[in-house]
């Protein structure tokens, strides 16, 4: 199975407190591992670098099980930007 550098937005605007090596399901089934994550402040969301399958696209819904909480996340692009940074630039 190839597998691609993802981003992922995780949770909503709360901080969720991720460590790294937190599991990514899709359908109930382990399809990666957080590698590195932060809170992005200026987009108000949990951001986290995780390697996954190659289909799976920008805008997959995908969880992540922080302390044995299933936490909803979506695969976004790679360069997270609020509206106003995106007008800026």
């Amino acid at each position: 199975m190839q597998r691609r550098l993802r981003t992922l937005t995780v949770g909503d605007e709360q901080y969720v407190p991720m460590y790294g090596g937190e599991a990514v399901l899709s359908e109930g089934r382990v399809v990666g591992r957080l590698r590195s994550c932060a809170y992005g402040f200026t987009v108000r969301r949990n951001l986290a670098y995780s390697y996954l399958p190659s289909d799976m696209k920008p805008g997959a819904q995908v969880e992540v099980e922080v302390f044995g909480r299933m936490i909803p996340a979506t695969v976004t692009h790679d360069a997270v930007l609020t509206k106003r940074a995106q007008l800026a630039s």
